[in-house]
Formats: C-alpha cells, sequence, structure tokens
C-alpha cells in the first residue's frame, strides 16, 4: 500500500483473504514473456520465468480515504479472452455498486505488453490509487536508465539500495512518461499514455525501505498514480501501460560443481553460548561495571517474609529460567529463613522498604525513583537485589534480571549491573485477535514476549467466538473457543496484564451475520457490515447477551465497545432512515456505554469517526467535516476512553491527542506496525501526558503459531518496539535502538534449554569447489553496470567462532541463479561427510533480495541406510540475501560486516537438527531453484 494505508485498508487486506488468491482468470503467453490476472494483487508478468511485476492495485475511494467504493483485491471480475492476429488480447470488468473498472490486456510475439485500464465512479466524487506494478527491484536495482519525465529528458541508475523508508525522498526519477532501463535481463521500456493531465505519467519510488508488511515481504519498486491519489468522477478516463523488453541471451547451468571438501574433526564445534543483547526495553538509567556474578548449585532466590503476588511470581519465573533454560536448581526462601552455607549466591526481590534478612552490600543505596511501577537493581559479588518503587516495580525488576543472565563455558553468570529505571507511559499494551487454534500462541507470546517486556495490558477482540447464546452464528474458521479464552486471560492476569475484552458494536459488526444468521438487523442484507440501531433485538438477543459471557469470563474494568470504520463500508445510514450518521452512532454508543456502565465497568471506543481527515489527523479521520467531527465529539460520554489509531508513517505530530485531551477525554494511542510510528507516536503520547499506547495486530483473524514465522513476522517484532518506546518515548527512533529487534524478538521466542556441554563434530572448508570469492557476486553484474569496488574486500576467513558454533571459513560456491551476470555456474553441489552429526551448521545467504517464503534452494540429506530427507531452503525463513538486513524466522546473524562495493553484509547461519543422529549422514546435496536469488554456501558445520 502507499500513502493512503491505514486500520482501514489493514482490514481490507483481511477482506480479501475470501478471495481464494490461488483464483487464475487470464493468462497470456508471447516468447518470453508470460501475464497472468489472478485473484488478490491482480496482475503478475515474467519474462523467462522471472517476475517483473509482482502485483499490482487499484482502489476507487471517497476523497480523503473515508470510504471504499471499489478495492479490486475483493471483486470478482467479468473475463473475456480473444485473439487478433497473432495478438493476444483479453479483457476483465470489477463493478460495485458505486464504482467500474475496465482492463484491456495486450501481449504481441515480440515480447510487448499492453495494459489500459478505464475507471470510473457512479456519480459520486471519487479518488483514485492505481499502482500498475509493483515492479521486482532484483530487475531494476542498478539498472542505468533514460527517461521522459514532466521535469524533462533524464538519466541515471536506479539505486542499488533503499537509501529512505520515506516515499518523497525514494522516488527514483519525477513522472515519468516514458523510461528506458539497462536490467540485468535485458533492455524494459515503459510507456505511458493517459486520458488527461493527472494519469499521463507514472510516479516511481524505491519501496524497499518501507516498513509496512507488504514493503517487506515484496523488494519491489512501486509504479502507479495516485500518490497522493488524484480526484474522479463519473466521466470515463484511462490510463495505458506498455511494457517492452529486449531480453539478453540466457545463461547455460554448468554441471554439479566438481571437487572435494576438506573436512576437519574438531573437538569444539559447539560451545555453551547465550545471545549478546541489550536489556529490553533499555533502562532509564544503566552502569555495567565489575566482575560477574557466577551462579551454581547454591544460589538462592530471597523474597520478602510476607511477600505479594508480584515478588512470589517474580521470584518463580525467574526459577523456572534457570532451572528450565540453563539447567540450574535453585530454592525461593522466605527473609527469615536461614540461608544454606552453601549459598554461593543471593538474588532478592521485594518491594522498595521491605525488611530482606540477608547479607547487604556496604554501597550506598540506589535512589529509588518516583514513577509508579519503577524499579532499581544491583549486581554486585554474591548479591543481586531488586527493589520495586511498587509491587509492579519489584516484578518487572525481575524480568530486567533475567536479561541479565548468561552462560559460557565456565558456567551461568548474571552480568555486573547498576540499574534505575521506570516506564515513559502508564498503559502499555497490545491488541490481538482469537481464532480456533490461538491458546498456544497467547500462551507463548504472554511469557516471552509481552510479560517480559514490561507491558500490562491485553485487548483481546472476542467477537468471533464461541458464545453458548449465539451458537447459530459460530464461525468454524474463526471462532475461539470459549475454554481457550478462559485460558488466555488467567493467564494474563498471573503475568499482571491486565485482560480488555474488544467485541465489535455499531461497525465492523459482520460477526452476527456469520452463517446468513440476524439479516433482519443488517443495515443491508448482502453489504453485513452495520447493524441498524433501530433494531431493539440487536442489543436484547445478540449484542447484550454475548457482552454479558464477555464479562463472565474477563470480570474487567475496562470493555472496548469498537466504533471503528462505521461509515466507510457497507449501507449506514440504514435506508429508509430519517437519522443522520451522527446521531445514529451517538445514540448507539449512549446505549452500550450505558450498559457496560451500570455493570461497573469503563468503556474504550476507537477514534477515528470523531475526527477529521486531513485537519484533525493525518490519517484515520472518518468524520465527514471538521463540524460533524466536532458535533459527534460533544455527544460522547466524558468518561470513554478514546483509543486514537493512526498508521502512517510520516507525521511528527499527532494533533488528535491534544484535541481529545483538550475536550476532557483520557487518550491511549493505537500504532500498528510502522516502527518509526510507535516511536514518534509515544514521544507525542508522553508529551501529552496521554493515558498510554495500544499497540494493535492486523495479521488475520486467527491467531497461531505458524503466523509468527510468517509473511505477518514484522507485525509480532513490532510488539517488542512498541513495548521499547512505551518504557522510553523520546529516546530517539528505531535507527537508535542499538539492537535488531527482529534479532531480539527471535532470541525471546525462541529460547529453550541450553546445552552446557561442548560437543566435538568437523568443518566443511569449501575452497576446492568454490567458484568465487567472498562478495565476489558483488552487485551481481558489475561488468554490465561498469562497477568496480570502491574498497578492499571485508570478510571473515579462517577458523571462527559465533554463537558457540565453530566454521571454517575459505572460498564461497555460488550455485546459479535466473539474473546471473554472464558465466555457467552450478546448478547444485555434492558434500561427502561419511560423518554422525546431531546438526548440522550452515553458513549461507543469497546474491540478490527474493519473495518471502521463495524457495531458493533444496537441501537434501542422505543417511547411511539409504534413506534421505529434502529441506526446501526459504527465502526469510532459513536463508536471507547477504545484504538484506532483516531477520528471517530461523536463522542467526553472526557477523556484519561491509562488501568490496562497501554494501552492508552479514552472514547468517541455518541449523538443521538431524533427525536420525544415530545414522551417519552420508551425503548433503544443496540444489538451486534457479530463481534471481542464487544460494551462495560459504561453510558448513557437524555438531556431533
Amino acid at each position: 500500500m502507499t500513502l493512503g494505508f491505514t486500520r482501514f485498508f489493514a482490514a481490507a487486506l483481511l477482506v480479501a483473504m475470501a478471495v481464494p488468491a490461488s483464483a487464475q482468470y487470464i493468462t497470456l503467453n508471447s516468447r518470453n514473456l508470460r501475464f497472468q490476472l489472478l485473484a488478490g494483487r491482480n496482475i503478475t508478468l515474467t519474462a523467462r520465468g522471472v517476475p517483473v511485476i509482482r502485483q499490482s492495485h487499484l482502489y476507487i475511494v471517497k476523497p480523503g480515504w473515508t470510504a471504499m467504493y471499489l478495492n479490486q483485491d475483493n471483486e470478482r471480475p467479468t473475463v473475456t479472452t480473444w485473439n487478433e492476429g497473432d495478438v493476444q488480447m483479453a479483457g476483465a470488468t470489477y463493478e460495485t455498486d458505486d464504482a467500474v473498472v475496465k482492463y484491456r490486456f495486450e501481449m504481441r510475439q515480440d515480447d510487448t505488453f499492453k495494459v489500459k485500464v478505464e475507471y470510473a465512479s457512479k456519480g459520486q466524487p471519487a479518488e483514485l490509487e492505481y499502482d500498475a506494478g509493483y515492479i521486482n527491484a532484483n530487475v531494476l536495482a542498478g539498472a542505468p536508465y533514460t527517461a521522459q519525465t514532466v521535469k524533462g529528458p533524464v538519466q541515471g541508475e536506479v539505486p542499488w539500495h533503499a537509501t529512505s523508508d520515506d516515499q518523497a525522498k525514494s522516488q527514483v526519477m519525477p513522472l515519468l512518461s516514458q523510461a528506458t532501463f539497462q536490467t540485468v535481463l535485458g533492455e524494459l521500456q515503459i510507456l505511458v499514455e493517459g486520458s488527461n493531465k493527472e494519469n499521463s505519467t507514472l510516479r516511481m519510488f524505491d519501496a524497499r525501505g518501507g516498513t509496512q508488511e507488504w514493503a517487506q515481504r515484496n523488494p519491489v519498486f512501486l509504479l502507479g498514480i495516485g500518490v497522493p491519489q488524484i480526484p474522479m468522477g463519473p466521466e470515463p478516463n484511462s490510463v495505458t501501460v506498455t511494457y517492452r523488453f529486449n531480453l539478453r541471451k540466457a545463461n547455460a547451468d554448468a554441471p554439479t560443481a566438481e571437487g572435494q571438501p576438506v573436512i576437519t574433526a574438531v573437538k569444539a564445534a559447539r560451545v555453551p553460548s547465550s545471545p549478546d543483547l541489550p536489556i529490553i526495553p533499555r533502562p532509564k538509567e544503566i552502569v555495567f561495571k565489575g566482575d560477574r556474578m557466577n551462579l551454581g548449585a547454591g544460589t538462592v532466590i530471597v523474597i520478602p517474609a510476607k511477600p505479594v503476588q508480584e515478588e512470589r511470581q517474580g521470584a518463580l519465573e525467574l526459577q523456572e529460567e534457570l532451572k528450565n533454560i540453563y539447567g540450574l536448581p535453585v530454592k525461593i526462601l522466605r527473609s527469615g529463613a536461614k540461608l544454606p552455607s552453601s549459598a554461593v549466591a543471593i538474588i532478592a526481590i521485594a518491594r522498595s522498604g521491605q525488611p530482606l534478612a540477608i547479607p547487604m552490600t556496604r554501597e550506598a543505596p540506589i535512589p529509588m525513583p518516583g514513577q509508579a511501577e519503577a524499579y532499581t537493581l544491583r549486581v554486585r559479588g554474591r548479591l543481586a537485589l531488586v527493589q520495586g518503587k511498587d509491587a509492579r516495580g519489584a516484578y518487572f525488576g525481575a524480568q530486567t534480571l533475567k536479561q541479565l543472565i548468561g552462560i559460557d563455558a565456565k558456567g551461568v553468570f548474571l552480568k555486573p549491573a547498576v540499574i534505575r529505571d521506570w516506564p515513559s507511559l502508564g498503559f502499555r499494551g497490545v491488541h490481538w485477535f482469537g481464532g480456533p487454534n490461538s491458546w498456544p500462541f497467547h500462551q507463548k507470546m504472554l511469557t516471552r514476549i509481552i510479560a517480559p517486556l514490561k507491558m500490562n495490558s491485553m485487548v483481546f477482540q472476542v467477537d468471533f467466538s464461541e458464545w453458548s447464546t449465539q451458537k447459530d452464528i459460530w464461525d468454524k474458521g474463526r471462532a475461539t473457543p470459549k475454554d481457550q479464552i478462559r485460558k488466555t486471560v488467567a493467564l494474563a492476569r498471573n503475568r499482571f496484564i491486565e485482560p480488555i475484552p474488544l467485541v465489535n458494536s455499531l461497525g465492523h459488526s459482520d460477526w452476527m451475520f456469520v452463517n446468513g444468521k440476524n439479516l433482519d438487523v443488517a443495515t443491508d442484507p448482502v453489504k453485513r457490515y452495520q447493524y441498524d440501531p433501530a433494531q431493539t433485538r440487536v442489543y436484547t438477543d445478540i449484542l447484550f447477551p454475548v457482552m454479558e459471557e464477555v464479562i463472565e469470563i474477563f470480570k474487567p474494568r475496562y470493555f472496548h465497545i469498537g466504533h471503528d470504520e462505521i461509515t466507510t463500508g457497507g449501507v449506514f445510514p440504514p435506508k429508509g432512515s430519517d437519522k443522520t450518521a451522527t446521531e445514529l452512532i451517538i445514540e448507539d454508543i449512549k446505549k452500550v456505554h450505558g450498559w457496560v456502565k451500570e455493570r461497573g465497568m469503563q468503556s474504550m471506543i476507537w477514534g477515528d469517526e470523531f475526527l477529521h481527515y486531513p485537519e484533525e489527523a493525518t490519517d484515520a479521520g472518518n468524520a465527514p467535516s471538521v463540524e460533524e467531527a466536532a458535533k459527534r465529539r460533544a455527544g460522547l460520554p466524558k468518561d470513554i476512553i478514546i483509543t486514537d489509531w493512526h498508521y502512517a508513517s510520516t507525521p511528527v505530530k499527532y494533533p488528535s491527542v491534544g484535541i481529545w485531551h483538550k475536550e476532557g477525554f483520557k487518550v491511549i494511542g493505537a500504532p500498528w506496525n510502522d516502527w518509526s510510528n510507535i516511536a514518534r507516536f509515544s514521544n507525542v503520547l508522553a508529551e501529552e501526558k496521554a493515558m498510554g499506547s495500544l499497540q494493535t495486530t492486523w495479521a488475520g483473524w486467527s491467531m497461531d503459531l505458524d503466523l509468527v514465522k510468517g509473511p505477518s513476522f514484522p507485525q509480532f517484532v513490532s510488539y517488542l518496539v512498541a513495548a521499547e518506546y512505551a518504557w522510553n518515548a523520546g529516546r530517539g527512533g528505531p535507527e537508535t535502538l542499538g539492537y535488531r529487534p527482529e534479532e531480539a524478538f527471535l532470541a525471546l521466542w525462541d529460547k529453550g534449554p541450553v546445552d552446557r556441554a561442548t560437543h566435538a563434530g568437523f568443518t566443511v572448508d569449501l575452497t576446492s569447489v568454490a567458484n568465487t570469492d567472498m562478495w565476489g557476486w558483488g552487485r551481481s553484474a558489475p561488468s554490465m553496470f561498469g562497477v568496480e569496488p570502491g574498497k578492499p574486500t571485508e570478510a571473515p576467513s579462517g577458523d571462527q567462532t559465533w554463537g558457540g558454533i565453530q566454521f571454517r571459513i575459505g572460498k564461497p560456491l555460488w550455485l546459479a541463479g535466473s539474473v546471473d551476470p554472464e558465466g555457467a555456474r552450478p546448478r547444485s553441489v555434492d558434500v561427502p561427510l561419511n560423518r554422525k552429526a546431531k546438526a548440522l551448521h550452515f553458513l549461507w545467504g543469497t546474491t540478490r533480495v527474493a519473495q518471502a517464503d521463495d524457495v531458493v534452494a533444496r537441501l537434501s540429506v542422505t543417511w547411511s541406510d539409504g534413506s534421505t530427507e529434502t529441506i526446501p531452503v526459504k527465502y526469510a525463513n532459513n536463508i536471507l540475501a547477504f545484504t538484506d538486513l532483516r531477520q528471517g524466522g530461523n536463522l542467526a546473524t553472526v557477523w556484519r560486516g561491509r562488501s568490496a562495493w562497501d554494501e552492508p553484509a552479514w552472514l547468517r547461519r541455518y541449523t538443521w537438527k538431524n533427525p536420525k543422529p544415530g545414522l551417519a549422514v552420508t551425503s548433503l546435496t544443496l540444489k538451486s531453484e534457479g530463481i534471481e536469488a542464487a544460494p551462495v554456501l560459504v561453510s558448513v558445520t557437524g555438531e556431533q
């Protein structure tokens, strides 16, 4: 998405999942090109199998993005195909009640492809955003170009790497009408024709620096119109884009790589190790000084004689961490109990002022901060002392202490530190969904991410659940079983996380209409989006009975009743109503709020329907005017808490926060997955002394463990970033963190028992089969683009130990890819081993960035009994480009440096755990799939 991408379009993406992504409507072919019109992102165009256009999209919206008239992703087209001589032709029409779009596609046998799109609204003012192509960055990156633009002829070279996450700063060239690129595939010419001035040129910007999920998933340049979107009306308009290719000769593959790698037995293929990460969130004040505090079997944890729940739970979690992760059993004692004579280390956790009968340090006490939930911590000599300003402070101090634990060949230890710490925001929450298999997700996320990072609130959206009073509207694919909700709520309370239910009332009330039920109360039986507030049965028979069940489980202090995007979809006000949207919205809120208040709870609502874009909000302002927005806010009960969501990456100030405060409302800011947005929003919330921050999740309707390392991975990493900035508002942007959020998240998420033993094994030196020097692929085609190295190559060599794993770094092996420079490269390599191994550790990467989940290669392992296993090597899962600075779900970054072209270059380790460690591995084979991201194998280590 582009600048208009907000929560509305996050929800639109979720709705799009209802259209099968595999639905295929049109296929056209030339000698080397293949075009397909598919469901979802619509258009793909490949040249010799290499994606050129990965996808496209078109939106027609109400001005200001306040309603959707046509989202092509959600509609099924009417399709026709025909031939005109040797030209393959096709047409596709998308139509709604509000707008119509007609496509005409032409595929010529000289490798020319043309797209013409005609668009119009049906009488009302509208705006268009049309991104003609998400162009594969592997095709364009580094390509010299000439172009005709609104500023005249220009020439240059497409940036090899993204230079900014700002779309305006990332424009490749001014608005273009014609451009010719000398790409790795050959020459590509793009021509643009339009029916008026606004659509006769296209904008091209580099989207690779974006933090949005679509930008993270796809390394692309965006080519389109409507950024910002352009006005349109009922008169037909059109834009035509032509792509002409003159492809260079394709490379031939060499046979399997020849040679015999050198295998060397080593005594310490793996030694005990723990990630070297900072404390997260970063403490306000911290000093590392002194010697480490060694922990052993004589370690004890001491809590007050009459501990509160937070002190007991903090001690228990620390005890479990030491036992389950580091294999170190320790006892918890209450103050006054006799300390064992074997006590080699004492860890004390208590509220400030609680007496502790332990040997105290002679150093002066650390001054306690005055803020709620603050704590101090000192690790010195044989004593680690955590003291909280209050009970929650003691618990949060224990979370920090867990992050000071380390292990090496000498044993388990605590890093020496002196800390004073407190939060910037009081409410630090996460919003998420349930789902049929959501409990394992919630359990792991609460215990490994949310609680350890000192978040204290959970908004749990539970409208799609198995409510006993509404069995006829259970959604089999989305409904959360009540027993799973109970377990999630109980665990949250156990970790001092306030459980807050969210049930959508007016707006997004489609949960009421599942299985075609309750259509008599829908504002429109086809567009089942809102209920009719005039229908009393909505409240008495559906909404309030569900909310009663919710209260029985949650027993909440707060109840979130939704109310976002009421006017952006469906039909509202209902046809025939004599009341305005504002009147109906306020009446409904007062009714639901009053019901909630009668039961002793405080209501929360989303804020977008009460702000006007752009005067009062940088996005998420869906009121039709400033005057109507003010009228709506004036009608709200003052004790409602506003969750004020804004997702755009560009704003530095958020005027809505001040508006809400001025009118007497408490505000919780709600960002999404743009890290700059999270940081900037938190700064404003702290400056305005807002109630806090709520990190939202839009990763599908059902949470489960498989989501976390899939395409939505950046969203879950954003939990960590949100926790950081809710605790540390005003401490710089994401670039100043001093750590990689993806790596930190995975270190916490994947934390498991540490092997305290040293393991022998073997290293594999690939020099004898190598065909390149380290970074020899450089820009993958230096001779083509006339690029020469700017400085000597920086790269590790020889024996290296990273993360406890020893590697022998010789020369690497570059396997074949589809956009390699000229020359033959092997498609596969065989490595004879004939050794047992409990695990194999690979150092590898790719020459270019690929799309998430693309299969880059296949790794086949053969055992001595003749059996084999083949593992798909998927991009962003178990392999990444050396210059892709993200984190793969199953990768560990072991080395960071720069290539000969002064590009950031990282080495990653992938570990394959042998399911048959008792059998010798006779050989392994790595075979490239031949996509544009060519695999490069650097080293292999076997752990026995």
